[in-house]
């Protein structure tokens, strides 16, 4: 689509949405790229803006809210149901989950996270954890994992051997072949304990 293309149809909708069918702005916004949406989103009335996000595919709906300014991105999220959320964001990445689960209510927040893998779970976890604008860093980098029956000489060797491990780590976390969350295993932990122990012996489960 090129660019003249892009801002008529930008236009349209945020000018004219009301006149038009339902299905003459499905069209539209298929059009659409995430960011052109999110602008057409924030130019616009509550009403209108709802009823623009309702039409979204809901596969679509997590790259807009990942786009849009924080008291409207919540405000939209405040119209949909757990369940929405959940299957909204799950293909996003990591660090972009983090942005929109960040300002969620605690309560909230846990039940998105409780219907995730445990190790996304883990990682979205980990991130939350740091200031806003930090997760990002963090998470987009590949977490450093080990198996359990790995002995803490491997670990050691394996951690010596990485040209920079990821910014405040102070942890690892221990999968399984499938790369299926089964606890972790602190950095102190490593340092202190015996070389021939085995990780499965002093890493952390919840």
């Amino acid at each position: 689509m090129d660019n003249v293309e892009s801002k008529n149809n930008l236009e349209t909708i945020i000018d004219e949405s009301s006149n038009l069918s339902l299905n003459q702005i499905r069209r539209l916004l298929n059009k659409m790229s995430s960011s052109e949406i999110a602008h057409a989103l924030e130019s616009s009335p509550p009403k209108q803006r709802n009823l623009l996000f309702s039409l979204l595919k809901t596969e679509e709906e997590g790259d807009v809210l990942f786009e849009l300014g924080e008291e409207i991105q919540q405000d939209l999220i405040s119209s949909i149901s757990n369940e929405e959320l959940a299957e909204a964001v799950k293909e996003l990445e990591l660090d972009e989950i983090v942005d929109i689960l960040q300002n969620l209510p605690e309560e909230r927040m846990k039940k998105i996270l409780s219907g995730m893998s445990q190790i996304d779970r883990k990682r979205i976890e980990v991130g939350l954890t740091f200031p806003e604008n930090t997760a990002g860093g963090l998470l987009n980098t590949d977490v450093i994992s080990v198996r359990p029956e790995n002995s803490i000489e491997v670990v050691t060797t394996y951690l010596r051997g990485q040209k920079k491990l990821p910014e405040n780590t102070d942890k690892i976390f221990v999968v399984n072949n499938e790369n299926e969350y089964l606890g972790e295993l602190t950095i102190s932990n490593i340092i202190t304990s015996n070389p021939s122990m085995i990780v499965r012996e002093i890493m952390e489960t919840t």
